[in-house]
């Protein structure tokens, strides 16, 4: 590994500068980028190289070409401290434990619990550009490892995992360890490829194969307790195919039953399949922000998104248009859905995998207007909004905020025997007992704003329409409101009186927003952080500003912040629940709305007039409450810059989002 000092002795952008690979235009464009990413919560660190390959500006293989001439590599510790995982302080701390004991810089880190060996592991595959693979004995090739004694794998901490012709690529836990690489070049008479993992997952893997499953303590295998006794894989069934079963594809099942299962043990929704130049990147969408899981060698990708093709019906041979398709399957006992995409790219097919599960329990749970997140300020605004005969409200936020959610819970909550409900659907994503379903078929020639008024002919209540998607359909629905039906929409916009806006661009005649009784509901999804190891901490007054709460004192409250536990995989979070700003159209928006004042007077008028509460102080509240972190407010909050005009300090929007404020509700 490269030692670690206290200052890089080079700077890789004047350097390509210096060689004829980048201009000076090029060169401050990657480190306008790179400000960005320190700057951004929400954005995955890049090393400064790896920036120039993304732009095209130089490639991969000319990269390393360069590095290796000037013998030159990014240290560990500064690289560490550009993920955010480690301070100046404990860079000086590592350095002088090292200097005392010569134990490496990244292993101080992980001994003194500074960092986990996860994190190290990430750091180092970006360091020394190499893979990181799971060696999980569901995903590699077994067959590599006969012959093989069990006492060095262990003393070197490696496992061969995979073979493509004469290369074979070996998981180690020091891939820069060119000793040993010679070695098994020579053992296995092949090339071979590194990619690395943490030495606690070889080693786990490793008594497991020798000794069945390795105890889920790491602690136990390392004192050499007995292993548990293996249990018979459970059936994983894909449309009409079962992956245990099928053994002229045994390879792509497995690695397919692997994805699938640790998916849904991680609480996925949606599995990304990316091919890289040098391997395929897995990564899972967890409570809303994608996880890097595994990577896989570049061989394996034609044949896993084939597989994946060939069990949704898809054609395997078109690879240069994207497809869409979908089958039904069980894993480990739960029925699931799975949705597929692909898309042509660079390096080969990309494939996004949606899961759903189809349980009852967990649906009827997410109908409950309770669950969805609401403050106690807004819930007892929307119930009351409800209850009131007639009119339109309209979910707002881009895609996949939980929008849909939230309009079933409401449906559900208005859901009474006394009521007919319907609702215009594309797709249904879930069933509402009691209520009447419809479907919109896309190979109808019945149109969407056909069917709505098809609807409207079956003498509705309430009428609950999935999306606004045109102005036929925007004018159908108000036309229906108009009739004294109640209904609920969606609508794709940033906030809500962004949202009146583009709605009256639609075709939204002034008389209707006048005769209308409207209120538009603006939502974003955050993460929960985990109950079992979250920790107080101070606001970060920098992220108020950003978030235009420019009138909370960062001492006002102590919130808290994630550490990460065994309950939740080491992610701090678990779980995901909303903010929201909840507007409701008074007779002063109406006449701002009709002569087209522009967004940020109305804006103002909804926090003077219409006591708006922005989506950040919703935030702020559950920040206060430990629901959520300021970060992950600040990571999906859309904040107006009118708000900071229109200030309120900590204690007054907590006592607002509390309902303590009768002038509010």
């Amino acid at each position: 590994m490269s030692t670690q000092s206290t200052k890089p002795n080079f700077k890789i952008g004047e350097l390509l500068v210096k060689e004829g690979y980048l201009t000076m235009d090029a060169l401050n464009k990657v480190l306008d980028m790179q400000r960005q990413q320190k700057n951004s919560l929400s954005q995955e660190y890049k090393p400064f190289g790896q920036i120039c390959i993304d732009l095209n500006l130089i490639s991969r293989e000319e990269l390393q070409r360069f590095l290796k001439r000037y013998e030159k590599r990014i240290y560990i510790g500064e690289l560490l401290m550009n993920m955010g995982l480690i301070t100046p302080k404990h860079v000086e701390f590592a350095l002088t434990q090292q200097a005392k004991d010569g134990q490496k810089f990244g292993q101080i880190l992980v001994t003194n619990n500074i960092i986990t060996e996860s994190q190290l592991t990430d750091a180092l595959s970006m360091q020394l550009d190499v893979p990181r693979i799971i060696p999980s004995l569901e995903l590699i090739d077994k067959t590599l490892l006969q012959g093989l004694p069990e006492e060095f794998l262990t003393e070197h901490q490696f496992l061969p995992v995979f073979k493509d012709g004469r290369t074979i690529t070996v998981v180690m836990g020091d891939p820069d360890n060119k000793g040993l690489i010679r070695s098994l070049e020579q053992t296995f008479n092949a090339n071979i490829s590194a990619a690395i993992a943490s030495p606690t997952d070889i080693l786990r893997t490793i008594r497991e194969h020798f000794h069945g499953h390795a105890p889920a303590d790491p602690a136990a295998a390392a004192s050499g307790a007995p292993a548990t006794a293996p249990t018979a894989p459970s059936k994983i069934q894909v449309g009409d195919t079962n992956l245990n079963e099928n053994q002229q594809t045994q390879q792509d099942n497995s690695v397919v039953s692997f994805l699938l299962t640790n998916a849904l043990k991680d609480r996925a929704t949606d599995i990304h399949v990316e091919p890289q130049e040098k391997h395929i990147r897995i990564r899972y969408r967890i409570d809303g922000v994608l996880h890097h899981k595994t990577d896989l060698p570049a061989k394996l990708a034609s044949n896993l998104i084939s597989r994946l093709k060939q069990l949704c019906g898809l054609n395997p041979e078109n690879t240069h248009t994207s497809q869409e398709g979908s089958t039904s399957g069980n894993v480990m006992g739960k029925d699931i859905k799975l949705e597929i995409s692909t898309y042509p790219s660079l390096w080969g097919e990309k494939m996004v995998v949606h899961l759903k599960e189809k349980d009852s329990a967990t649906q009827s749970l997410l109908l409950n207007l309770d669950r969805i997140g609401f403050s106690p300020l807004y819930l007892q605004r929307y119930q009351g909004l409800l209850t009131q005969p007639g009119g339109i409200t309209i979910m707002t936020g881009p895609a996949n905020t939980g929008k849909s959610m939230t309009l079933y819970a409401s449906v559900n909550y208005l859901n009474q025997q006394n009521r007919s409900i319907i609702t215009v659907e594309d797709p249904i994503e879930c069933v509402v007992p009691g209520t009447v379903q419809g479907s919109f078929a896309k190979n109808s020639t019945f149109s969407y704003a056909q069917m709505l008024a098809a609807a409207m002919r079956q003498d509705p209540d309430i009428l609950m329409v999935s999306e606004i998607r045109d102005g036929d359909t925007m004018q159908a629905i108000v036309e229906a409101a108009l009739t004294g039906c109640k209904v609920m929409t969606t609508f794709r916009s940033f906030d809500a009186t962004g949202a009146m806006l583009r709605l009256m661009e639609l075709g939204l005649q002034n008389y209707l927003v006048s005769s209308s009784n409207l209120t538009v509901i603006s939502q974003r999804l955050v993460r929960r952080l985990c109950d079992n190891c979250k920790a107080p901490a101070k606001a970060n007054p920098n992220i108020l500003k950003q978030l235009g709460l420019v009138g909370v004192d960062p001492n006002s409250y102590d919130l808290y912040r994630p550490v990460g536990c065994p309950e939740c995989n080491g992610r701090g979070f678990e779980g995901q629940t909303a903010i929201h700003e909840v507007l409701v159209i008074n007779e002063a928006i109406r006449e701002a709305l009709q002569a087209r004042k522009p967004a940020a007077t109305i804006r103002g008028i909804a926090r003077t007039e219409a006591k708006l509460v922005s989506m950040a102080e919703d935030g702020l509240y559950k920040a206060i409450e430990g629901i959520t972190s300021l970060e992950e407010v600040q990571r999906v909050a859309f904040v107006n810059e009118y708000d900071s005009q229109t200030p309120w300090e900590a204690e007054e929007i907590y006592s607002i989002c509390t309902g303590m404020e009768p002038e509010f509700l």
